[in-house]
Formats: C-alpha cells, structure tokens, sequence
C-alpha cells in the first residue's frame, strides 16, 4: 500500500511539474507576444505610421512638476529623422465642474532627430500625452501614450494589437481603449456618419448702391446761365422729358435764330434745304429736343431762356447749381438716378474667393426688418480687392420698384455655396487639434480610433 501510494504521489507531482511547465512556457510565449506588441520593429521602441519612436520620461515614474522628455524619431531603415516638426501635450479629461486641461511640452531638437524638453503637470491624475510628428517627406502621424503620476512607465494608449496567422501584433496609431466606466465618465456619446449635398455659408456685410449703369449726369454743350430751377433740391423725383431747369446761351440764341432764318427761307433760296438741316443737326447736337425745334418752328421766335429735359426717370442724387447760377460747357449740373433697380454690395473675405462666382443663390436681410428675406443671385466678383481690407467686392442686383431700398443702406448678405455631397459627422464630434480637425470612429471591443 506504502509502494502503490508513493508511485501515485510521484505521479501527481510529475503532472503538476508538467502543468506548470507548460503554463510557464504558454506565459513565456503570452509575454514575449505581449513585448513585441509594444516593440513591433527590429530598431525598438514605438510605431506612428511611418515613424518609429524611442520614448523616455524622467523620473520613470511621472510626477507632479516638471518631467524632463525624451523622443528620438527614426524612419524605417532605423535613421534618425532631423528637423522634423514634433509636438507633445498632455490631456486630462473634464471632470464634474472641473474643465479639461490641456499641457504642452517644451521641445527643442538637441541632436539630429532627438528632441528633448520639459512637461509641467499641474496636478496628479491620468495625463495621456498625445505626440504628434510632421514631415514634408514622411507627413503626419500622432500616437497616445498613457501616463499618469505615481505610475511608474509610459505605455501606448493607442495600440490596438491585431494578430493574423504567422505573424506578431502590431499596434495600429490613432486607436485608444475606452471602457464603459471611462466613456461614463467623460459623457461619451455617438452619432452617424451620413453623406448628404453639404452647402457652405459665405457670411459679408454690405450696403445698398446705385446701379451705376442707371446714373445720368446733366451737362450742356453751351456756356449760359440757369433761369428757373425745378429740380431744385436733392432727392427730387423727376420723370424723363419734364423739365429740370431753363438756361440763357447767347451762343444758342443766336443758333435758334439761324434755324428759324433758314426755315423762313427754305422755298425761297436754292440750296435752302441744306442750310435748314444743318441748322437742325446743330440743335439736336446741343441736346434741343426735336419737340422743341417745331414749338420753335410754330412759335416763330426764339425763347431767350430754354427748358432743359430730363433723360430719364429718377432721383436728384446730386445738384451743383441753383437759381442764376453761371455755366461752362461740359459742368455737371445734375446728377440723377434711376433706383428702380440697386446694387447690394458686400465685402468678403480673401480666403472665401475660390467659393465665389456667379450666379451663386443670395439672401438678403435688413437691420431693421431681418424676418424680410431678398433673395438674388451674385452678378459680379471683382477682379481685384480692395487695399486697405484685403477684402473681395462682390454684387447682387435687386429690384426697387417700390423705392423700398435706399442707397446706403446696410445689409446682411449670405450666400450659400454648394459643395456637392460629402460625408458629414455631428459638430460636436469635431475635436479641434491646432491645424488638424480630428472625429473619433466607434470600434467594437470598446475602442475608438482616431481620424483626421
């Protein structure tokens, strides 16, 4: 019985030694998988994308203060990358009341592709420092270590280890673990990714203008001198062929006689025809309306002060002369325009030109009423802008019928600039990291990677 009971217990420790060797030999295996997940190339150290990092914190285990850093980059023939643009921050999360908490580093390059420098945190807790590595050759790439103070090591945060058949895990940049405790804790939510016709919104202040091509300026062939005055202050309405004001020429009283000499004498005399159309031709030329000529004709006299007509329809926006007032040829003694038609002129921005063209869809809205909507298109983007804005002019026309619209007038422009069909994400997911926009994907196994 002693024999069979010793030979039993021999045999029972003999599994046991064999159990435990093959538990040592799989977590010899475990570990050594587990090591080159953290090391996944022959140089050591960390991967993000195409750059391989040598990382190290001193003191090993971070503290409260300041943390003396260590990076050294290295392409993938294991070469060190020189002047390459590195950034290092660390992150705490909100916290109830307490709001996030954002820490660079200090970095400068003190030897050909290490960068060393100094990271002051402010209090104790989890810090996962993002680093992010930027080269014109290579490009961008960031990866998330973990770190937290009294914690001994800074490890990957963002290595989300992926095996296939024969070959070792390797960690993937931009993933991170996120538990449910974790997601709770920082008020994580999801939304969807969804592709949809995307407009974007050029926002410019304007004012209302004149339709230039609408302007009409009074200006006489003659030197003379202003009888009565009907347009007589600025803002007068005035409808085309009334009259604005009388003149006295000299120059055209001696014209109105020659006509009607001629006109007496157009049967008599051979040739007096010729002599009666260039007589007419002159009149005309000085803006004599051919309705004037035959009251002159009927009259049989000359009027010693003439009635100057109005072009068009309009508003006085400019008057240079009064009552009795002296002339040369060519003064601009009006200036009228036709607000049935204005301009709304805005101002935007330079970066915004290559949004702007024709015919792209306005709204306009008013200080004083902003519920009343124009709508119009952009009939005009100028070829140049403007030197003290730096700002592009562009144009929207719109009726005025109603004379509603006063030049001057200042107005909110917004054009909507279509983008075509793109994939969109809630605005809240947009995390804004310097120059990069970043949204996180929601993977299954409680990770989430990052994409910019």
């Amino acid at each position: 019985m002693r024999n069979s009971w010793s030979a039993r217990k021999l045999l029972w420790l003999g599994s046991v030694v064999t159990l435990l060797l093959i538990s040592a030999a799989l977590g010899a295996r475990y570990w050594q998988s587990a090591a080159h997940a953290q090391t996944p190339t022959a140089q050591g150290g960390m991967r993000a994308g195409p750059y391989y990092l040598m990382f190290n914190i001193d003191p090993a285990t971070p503290q409260e203060g300041v943390n003396r850093l260590t990076l050294e980059v290295r392409d993938a023939n294991g070469k060190n990358i020189a002047h390459a643009r590195v950034e290092i921050s660390a992150h705490m999360a909100a916290m109830g009341t307490m709001p996030a908490m954002h820490v660079p580093a200090e970095l400068r390059e003190a030897a050909a592709g290490v960068y060393r420098g100094t990271l002051d945190i402010p209090m104790s807790g989890e810090w996962p420092l993002t680093v992010a590595i930027d080269t014109p050759e290579l490009g961008h790439a960031e990866i998330v270590l973990d770190l937290a103070t009294g914690r001994k090591g800074v490890v990957p945060a963002n290595a989300a280890p992926r095996s296939s058949a024969g070959t070792p895990q390797e960690m993937e940049s931009g993933v991170i673990q996120l538990d449910t405790r974790r997601r709770q804790l920082i008020g994580v939510t999801t939304g969807h990714v969804e592709r949809k016709a995307v407009n974007y919104t050029v926002r410019a202040a304007g004012r209302v203008a004149s339709d230039e091509r609408r302007l009409s300026d009074v200006a006489l062939k003659f030197n003379g001198f202003i009888g009565t005055l009907h347009a007589n202050y600025v803002g007068a309405q005035v409808r085309k062929g009334e009259p604005l004001f009388t003149v006295f020429s000299p120059t055209l009283l001696n014209m109105q006689l020659e006509y009607l000499s001629a006109y007496r004498t157009r049967e008599i005399h051979d040739g007096g025809s010729g002599l009666l159309k260039a007589a007419r031709e002159r009149l005309l030329l000085w803006d004599v309306t051919p309705e004037q000529i035959h009251d002159l004709e009927v009259r049989d006299k000359p009027l010693d002060y003439l009635p100057i007509l109005s072009p068009v329809d309009g508003i006085v926006m400019e008057k240079m002369v009064v009552a009795g007032s002296a002339f040369n040829a060519g003064d601009k003694l009006l200036r009228i325009s036709d607000l049935s038609r204005v301009w709304v002129e805005a101002q935007a921005y330079q970066f915004e030109l290559p949004l702007l063209k024709t015919g792209i869809p306005a709204e306009i809205t008013f200080p004083e009423d902003p519920k009343h909507v124009l709508h119009g298109v952009v009939s005009y983007v100028a070829p140049y802008l403007e030197g003290d804005t730096r700002s592009v002019r562009i144009r929207v026309e719109l009726d005025n019928k109603d004379g509603a619209l006063r030049p001057d007038m200042y107005a909110d422009v917004q054009l909507a600039v279509p983008l075509g069909q793109r994939l969109v994400v809630p605005e809240d997911a947009v995390l804004y990291s310097g120059a990069n926009r970043v949204v996180f994907l929601d993977l299954l196994g409680n990770q989430a990677q990052g994409r910019a």
